[in-house]
């Protein structure tokens, strides 16, 4: 994960200096309460991690801790001139969104909106990332007892890894695989050049 987090840098930097404009949507609105692309977490991510699992009564997969304790949080939505639509941008959620939705889900439950295991906020899915209506977020299942989770939602099969090592493999980007209009040239080549995980 601290080799994620030097990639994640990497990327977030040449982005910058390209001129992406992170924190606004495709159509120009402001992201709610967007903080930058990469925020590291408080040193009260560990009791925020803990007080998670005693909620959902279990554990939480490794990788997402790791990813949280390493990286933090992480949002790359944003916008330039001819981006593909549709592009999926990296968004990693920390654990206080997942604290802050089990009430909720727990009354669903109980009011018979919802049944099945809890899942982790991981982001928002590719539609809400472009600031269009969509569908749920994509969810790791908790508890977990394994070291990955397979994300939930999400419109091919993926575990958080195998999310991530796909995602930095399109600079951030891996809703452009097929696109339309391509990502530009100097990304992918940063793309390459990335540490392996």
């Amino acid at each position: 994960m601290a080799r994620v987090r030097r990639n994640l840098d990497v990327l977030a930097s040449e982005l910058s200096s390209h001129g992406f404009q992170f924190g606004f949507y495709p159509d120009g609105e402001e992201v709610p309460a967007y903080s930058g692309p990469l925020v590291p977490l408080t040193e009260r991510q560990d009791e925020t991690v803990r007080q998670l699992e005693t909620v959902i009564g279990g554990a939480v997969p490794l990788s997402i801790v790791g990813l949280w304790k390493w990286v933090g949080a992480v949002c790359f939505v944003g916008y330039a001139d001819d981006w593909p639509d549709y592009a999926d941008p990296i968004w990693i959620e920390g654990p206080a969104s997942s604290l802050n939705e089990f009430p909720d889900w727990k009354w669903r439950c109980q009011e018979g909106y919802q049944d099945g295991p809890f899942g982790l906020i991981i982001a928002p899915d590719v539609c809400h990332k472009d600031n269009v209506s969509g569908g749920a977020p994509y969810e790791i299942a908790v508890p977990n007892l394994g070291l990955d989770g397979a994300l939930r939602n999400h419109s091919r099969e993926y575990y958080l890894i195998d999310y991530l090592r796909n995602a930095l493999a399109w600079g951030g980007f891996p809703g452009a695989e097929g696109a339309d209009t391509p990502l530009p040239n100097w990304l992918m080549r940063t793309a390459k050049q990335l540490e392996p995980f």
